[in-house]
């Protein structure tokens, strides 16, 4: 029986011995999730800065929704940037980064500037849509190239 014991004190101390992984193992781990994290990244971070770019984009959209119903309503397009707050409109008005804004109005027409969060070289990157009686409609953006704006017209 004591021989029994002591072959099986023997077993157990050599399965305990084989517990766990090596130094070797363990670094050779980290090393692959840190080369797969330096490939994710850049793409993560490119898709978030076509996400503002998007935000921003539909923020300028939703806002000539608003200017044309405070058309039909008032029955002209002066006086509708006063008339459009931020409680009306469920859009973070202003000039800052995030927000969109009119920036022209006229009796025939207006102008419609939203600010993306997204930046390319220290730069918001801007969308404007300009509209004139008569159906013109004019996009434009401040950084050809990137966050959809095209190198050769509108957005």
């Amino acid at each position: 029986m004591t021989s029994t014991i002591s072959r099986r004190t023997t077993d157990e101390t050599q399965v305990r011995e084989q517990d766990g992984f090596t130094l070797i193992e363990l670094l050779v781990v980290i090393l692959i999730i840190g080369i797969l994290a330096a490939i994710a990244l850049p793409a993560f971070l490119g898709q978030r800065s076509k996400a503002q770019d998007g935000n921003a984009k539909s923020n300028a959209r939703n806002m000539v929704s608003q200017i044309e119903a405070c058309y039909h309503a008032a029955g002209g397009y002066l006086g509708c940037s006063a008339e459009l707050t931020s409680a009306e409109t469920g859009l973070d008005l202003g000039a800052g980064p995030g927000q969109v804004r009119i920036t022209a109005e006229t009796a025939n027409g207006y102008s419609i500037a939203a600010t993306s969060l997204a930046k390319t070289g220290g730069v918001n990157h801007t969308y404007t849509i300009i509209h004139n009686l008569g159906g013109v409609f004019a996009h434009d953006c401040t950084v050809r190239g990137e966050g959809g704006c095209p190198t050769d017209g509108d957005w």
